[in-house]
């Protein structure tokens, strides 16, 4: 499946959600591609609050944030969810466990995550998020998957 396609599903869903539940009253934040490439950049042209449809004013509470990382050539892609309430960026798809945060690092290195903090006037922690890069056989892989399944 095309990322683009994957990315444009979940942003619907997640759109679909948010306004059934309030946007408020959803357990994760869903951002797309093009949110996060504006965020990075620092040309993001209308703020996180209402593109995730929260009130303008007021205490945004912490949940994890969502969003696909990659390109649409066909490179890996992976799954990323910020943890703001436990401190921790996981990584789902990183062809391998690794057991430091070089993958992370090499992507973003928090600015990110400090970007987000900002918009949403989360209080950041002294240390900086631990990130774990998570092996996740995707369907592309089946290569990967043991010869009796």
């Amino acid at each position: 499946m095309h990322l683009a396609v994957l990315d444009f599903y979940l942003t619907q869903e997640w759109y679909s959600l948010a306004q059934q539940t309030g946007a408020e009253n959803c357990s994760a934040f869903y951002l797309d591609r093009s949110t996060v490439h504006h965020i990075n950049s620092g040309t993001l042209q209308h703020t996180l609050r209402k593109l995730l449809l929260l009130p303008q004013q007021g205490v945004v509470k912490q949940c994890p944030i969502l969003f696909i990382q990659g390109h649409d050539e066909g490179t890996h892609h992976k799954l990323v969810l910020l943890d703001y309430v436990a401190n921790r960026v996981f990584l789902f798809g990183a062809s391998g466990l690794h057991s430091d945060d070089s993958l992370y690092a090499q992507w973003n290195d928090n600015r990110l995550w400090n970007a987000i903090c900002h918009e949403l006037g989360w209080v950041r922690y002294d240390q900086e998020p631990s990130a774990f890069q998570l092996d996740w056989i995707q369907v592309c892989e089946s290569s990967q998957l043991p010869a009796n399944i």
